[in-house]
């Protein structure tokens, strides 16, 4: 396995680089609806085949990553440098020492099991990018990402499974700040 850098360009290691390539949460739209490219990698983002498109104020491409196919990255280590640069809380702690190898594969494998049960859930046809589109427009509108009053009633078993993931993400996994669950 090919060691992954830090921002700094100090290898991670085979275990830093063995959980990210574990986990993938950060590539398949559970933690982020987009990835930030900055002007020095647009060429090499679009050389991947990545669409670059403008999202709020920066330049970037949607998740999840269509390089991400059957639970990877399938250009890595030749991922884009924003991928490459990106660390979530996890992989920081374990980096610091805070947490060991062991806890942090439990800690992707619970969050890959609760990914399961809001796919499962997912009306036929529809999927997971599909919900958090929905839900980020939801929040966009200024109603929060659970809709009106009738749509939490009729979907509360639902809504809770989605609740559950976001809440264990952003806990263990960091999330953006401004989409706090409301």
């Amino acid at each position: 396995m090919i060691a992954r850098e830090d921002p700094s360009g100090k290898p991670l290691g085979s275990a830093g680089s063995s959980l990210c390539l574990a986990c993938g949460l950060c590539c398949n739209g559970v933690l982020h609806v987009h990835a930030v490219v900055k002007p020095d990698g647009i060429e090499q983002v679009r050389a991947l085949g990545l669409t670059i498109e403008t999202i709020g104020d920066t330049l970037g491409f949607r998740q999840p990553c269509p390089l991400y196919r059957e639970q990877h990255c399938s250009v890595y280590p030749k991922h884009p440098n924003t991928c490459r640069a990106y660390q979530c809380d996890l992989l920081n702690k374990y980096l610091a020492g805070v947490i060991t190898h062991q806890q942090g594969a439990q800690t992707i494998q619970r969050a890959r099991e609760l990914l399961a049960d809001v796919i499962a859930q997912l009306p036929p046809g529809y999927s997971f990018e599909q919900l958090r589109r929905e839900l980020d427009q939801a929040w966009d509108s200024g109603r929060g990402i659970f809709g009106s009053a009738e749509m939490r009633q009729s979907n509360a078993q639902f809504l809770l499974t989605v609740a559950k993931l976001a809440l264990y993400a952003r806990k263990h996994f960091g999330r953006p700040k401004g989409r706090e669950i409301k």
